[in-house]
């Protein structure tokens, strides 16, 4: 790999989500985020609605270069047999953008992210 290469790295426990806070908001504002994007929603939405219902944090992070370029927050739930995967939000408002720093590479973060 290298240098240029986005590092993927899966959070799954809330006090590094919560470190990503200074970092998150910077990403949000290059971006010019929505507000569904903005690290203050994702919290509560995590804090009140994904933890009370017991899903788990899934917050894909992608850093080049030890810089965030993108997050995607997701929450895991069990049904019956089934794992389900959701982007974390409030279930009756489900986002479905990923935050990305914008840019002729934005495509490619998306992309790499999905993998």
């Amino acid at each position: 790999m290298t240098n240029d290469a986005l590092q993927h790295k899966v959070i799954s426990d809330i006090p590094a989500f919560r470190a990503l806070q200074p970092e998150w908001d910077a990403l949000w504002h290059t971006a010019q985020g929505e507000h569904f994007q903005a690290f203050a929603y994702c919290a509560s939405s995590l804090e009140i609605v994904a933890a009370a219902a017991g899903h788990k944090l899934h917050c894909v992070v992608g850093r080049r270069r030890g810089v965030l370029k993108a997050l995607w927050p997701l929450v895991s739930y069990r049904k019956l047999c089934w794992r389900f995967v959701q982007p974390l939000a409030p279930a009756y408002n489900p986002p479905h953008d990923m935050l990305v720093e914008p840019g002729p590479d934005a495509a490619n973060l998306v992309a790499a992210t999905w993998r």
